[in-house]
């Protein structure tokens, strides 16, 4: 697999993703908030600037941004104790769980269907590639999400 290969490859899994969500809100949001909603979730305790830096967005719509999740309780921030004028930023965890359980299914008929997989054990295969591909790219976003206890 080369760069473009990759590239392409993630847009297409993106694209997947977001067909896949029921009506959640997300659908709705410009995908510049959406890209901090899910950074929030996978870099917890980070900066406006950080996510700036990950996103390639502007800070001043990453602040925009989170000042709207943090009014609707999906976010919570606090002075940086290192650096007073930095903000740090955390999605509440009963969200992230919340949403898991209320509005995502599991996405096996999407992938059959993506792939042209077309019996079972097939489909067991990717999806499996998928979850450990998942698991070491994004593990703070799965645990988030997965996670039934209220230790993290």
């Amino acid at each position: 697999m080369n760069s473009l290969e990759l590239f392409l490859l993630g847009r297409k899994l993106a694209k997947l993703g977001e067909d896949s969500i029921p009506s959640s809100g997300l659908q709705h949001m410009p995908t510049s908030v959406k890209l901090v909603l899910f950074d929030v979730f996978d870099h917890p305790e980070t900066t406006i600037g950080e996510i700036s830096e990950r996103t390639g967005l502007l800070q001043s719509q990453v602040s925009s941004a989170v000042a709207r999740f943090r009014e609707q309780g999906a976010f919570e921030t606090r002075a940086d104790p290192n650096d007073r004028r930095r903000t740090l930023v955390n999605g509440k965890r009963e969200v992230a769980r919340r949403g898991a359980v209320l509005h995502y299914e599991p996405v096996d008929a999407i992938i059959a269907e993506a792939t042209g997989a077309d019996n079972a054990d097939e489909l067991e295969k990717l999806t499996t590639c998928l979850e450990k591909l998942a698991t070491r790219l994004i593990p703070n976003a799965l645990s988030w999400t997965r996670s039934k206890g209220d230790s993290l």
